[in-house]
């Protein structure tokens, strides 16, 4: 996969533009079904840290990163949208122009949790877009043009391992 930000970084790998070669292979991988898994600079840490969003408009979860600073969080990018608008993220820092890829986070939603047997629940938390009965769902938007977008990774695999062979085990797997 093309590196997202490819010739929008200076030699210094400052964020000088947004890669359209990038955006291109990143919406490739999502048409051939891959997700993308991306790192990029989280304006939290962790859900309910913080009640106003520096990055994150915290109404339409809409998150640009207008600063060159490290990223702190992976994701997966699961989709996108051309047309979204850059009026949906905060007043006075907004990107240069609409359009911005559909992410899934980790950090729990109101729809897909679990209990984990003993009545408590896993990763159930009030984070990202709501869905029409007015929960939050894990997903956000995040601005084509964010400044912190790294290290895009797509991985394809088989789960059919009968033809491996030889001493191979498999305690885990995990379908992203």
């Amino acid at each position: 996969l093309l590196e997202f930000t490819g010739k929008g970084k200076d030699a210094n790998r400052k964020y000088e533009s947004t890669s359209q070669e990038g955006i291109n292979a990143v919406k490739s991988e999502l048409m051939k079904g891959h997700g993308v898994s991306i790192g990029f600079k989280g304006d939290t840490s962790k859900p309910g840290e913080v009640e106003t969003g520096k990055y994150l408009n915290l109404e339409t979860w809409a998150h640009y990163t207008y600063e060159d600073v490290q990223q702190s969080h992976a994701v997966c990018i699961i989709g996108w949208d051309d047309n979204y608008s850059a009026e949906n993220f905060n007043e006075g820092h907004r990107p240069p122009a609409d359009g911005a890829f559909l992410v899934k986070n980790s950090w729990g939603s109101e729809t897909d949790w679990y209990d984990n047997g003993t009545g408590t629940t896993i990763n159930k938390n009030k984070w990202g877009v709501k869905n029409e009965q007015g929960q939050h769902t894990g997903y956000f938007y995040l601005s084509y043009y964010d400044k912190t977008i790294m290290n895009p990774e797509t991985v394809v695999f088989d789960d059919d391992i009968v033809g491996v062979g030889g001493n191979f085990n498999v305690f885990a797997y995990d379908y992203m």
